[in-house]
C-alpha cells in the first residue's frame, strides 16, 4: 500500500495541471465517453453461489464496457507552462451482467469524483495528471434474487488517479484521451456480503474540454 501511495504522489507531482499559452484562469466543462471495466469480477459459474439463486441452465456473464463522465472544474496558471486546478465529476463505470435460466443481476457502478488536476503545457499539447477520490456506488438490478438481504446497493470513498494527453485547438476548446483508475476491492459471490464490495475500475475515455 505504501508503494502504491508513493506511486500516486509521484504521478501527481510529475504530471502537473493546466493550460498553456492558450490557458486562462477560468471554469471549464469536460465531457468524456469510452471504455470502462471493473477488475477481477466473479466468474459466470460463481453466480449460482448467491443465496436464493436456483441452479438451472448454464450461467452466463456479459460485460457492457461503456463508460463516461461529466466534469466541472476551475484552472489556475502559475506561468506559461504549468497550470493546476480542481475538478468534480459524475461518472458511469459500466455494468457486468450475470444470469441463468431463472435469475439474473446487473452489477451497475457509478462514481462521484473530486480530483486535483495538474497540467504541463507544450505549445498546444497538454500533459494532464489527476489525483483524488471517488464516492464509488453499486446499484444492482435483480431478477428473482430479491430475497437475498445482503445483495444490496453500497457505496465507498476510494482513491482515484488519472492521466491524459490533450490538444488545444482553440483558446477555449481542447480534445484528448484520458485514463482513470479507482482502487477498490475484489467482488465475490462466495460470501454474500462481498457481492457489495466496490471493485477497482479502469476507464479509457475520449474527452473534450470547453473553457468558459
Amino acid at each position: 500500500m505504501k508503494k502504491t501511495f508513493s506511486a500516486i504522489l509521484l504521478t501527481a507531482s510529475v504530471m502537473g495541471i493546466g493550460v498553456s499559452g492558450y490557458a486562462m484562469n477560468n471554469f471549464y466543462v469536460n465531457l468524456g465517453a469510452g471504455y470502462a471495466a471493473a477488475q477481477n469480477m466473479p466468474s459466470a459459474g460463481s453466480f449460482e453461489e448467491i443465496e436464493g439463486v436456483t441452479k438451472l441452465g448454464t450461467p452466463g456473464k456479459v460485460e457492457d464496457n461503456y463508460g463516461g463522465r461529466v466534469a466541472l472544474g476551475y484552472m489556475w496558471n502559475t506561468d506559461t507552462h504549468v497550470s493546476y486546478g480542481l475538478e468534480t465529476a459524475a461518472a458511469y463505470y459500466g455494468v457486468t451482467k450475470y444470469s441463468n435460466a431463472v435469475a439474473g443481476v446487473d452489477m451497475n457502478y457509478y462514481g462521484l469524483e473530486l480530483l486535483g488536476v495538474g497540467q504541463l503545457n507544450f505549445d498546444k499539447l497538454r500533459l494532464i495528471g489527476k489525483i483524488g477520490a471517488t464516492d464509488e456506488q453499486f446499484h444492482p438490478t435483480k431478477n428473482n434474487i430479491e430475497n437475498n438481504p445482503n445483495f444490496t446497493s453500497s457505496q465507498q470513498v476510494l482513491p482515484e488517479v488519472g492521466a491524459g494527453l490533450a490538444y488545444a485547438f482553440t483558446p477555449n476548446f481542447q480534445l484528448g484521451v484520458s485514463y482513470y483508475h479507482t482502487f477498490g476491492n475484489d467482488v465475490t459471490f462466495n460470501n454474500d456480503t462481498d457481492a457489495t464490495n466496490l471493485p477497482s475500475v479502469n476507464l479509457v475515455l475520449l474527452e473534450m474540454s470547453y473553457f468558459l
